[in-house]
């Protein structure tokens, strides 16, 4: 999204938020020279395969303005849902499985795979963390020994990964899987609120 300054002094984008979480911005602080323009990175992360609104709300050095958003959710040829209806324990661990289908007449190869957020990554059948995951997410690139997991064949639906988070901590979690093939860069949004355990204690005589 471009954001033109017409006026003779600097513009500071400070902060932007949004009111919806099927809307991402992607965004440091950032100076707009006078009368040049920058951007905002928005992400629209359906849930569902229907429309929704949203608003992102702009802070700068002159005020804030908001600018209304929608969206509309359709069918993804590669058939990978949102991974939103997990609830887990605090200290407890939740795997994913993240399957993909191959929509094409030529193989599909997944390049790349990384995340956002508390999320660490498995390759199918294997107990091996592929990466860490720190602040910044977790990373992991094609090489010989997952070419043949991660190169789809014409529509073949295959297991490519599987996604594990966890929390020591209640409350709602969030993150992204990023999956860069050699045709789009898929993102998909992984939600996990994390409950407390409810228990009654009984005294036997």
């Amino acid at each position: 999204m471009e954001i033109r300054n017409n006026d003779d002094t600097e513009l500071v984008i400070q902060t932007v938020s949004v009111n919806s979480n099927n809307f991402r911005i992607s965004l440091t602080k950032q100076t707009i020279g006078p009368n040049s323009s920058g951007n905002i990175s928005v992400t629209h992360l359906p849930r569902e395969m229907s429309c929704c609104d949203g608003k992102m709300t702009v802070a700068t050095n002159r005020g804030q303005f908001s600018i209304p958003m929608r969206g509309c959710g359709v069918f993804s040829p590669y058939k990978m849902p949102p991974v939103i209806k997990a609830k887990i324990m605090p200290d407890w661990s939740y795997k994913q499985g993240l399957n993909i289908h191959n929509p094409f007449e030529s193989a599909l190869e997944i390049l790349e795979i990384y995340t956002t957020g508390t999320i660490t990554l498995l390759l199918p059948g294997s107990e091996d963390i592929l990466c860490l995951e720190d602040d910044r997410g977790c990373k992991a690139q094609l090489e010989e020994d997952k070419k043949m997991i991660w190169t789809v064949q014409p529509h073949e639906t295959r297991h490519i990964v599987t996604v594990v988070f966890q929390s020591d901590t209640i409350g709602e979690h969030s993150g992204l899987v990023h999956i860069k093939t050699n045709a789009h860069m898929l993102v998909i949004p992984v939600e996990y609120p994390s409950l407390k355990i409810h228990s009654k204690a009984y005294l036997q005589n």
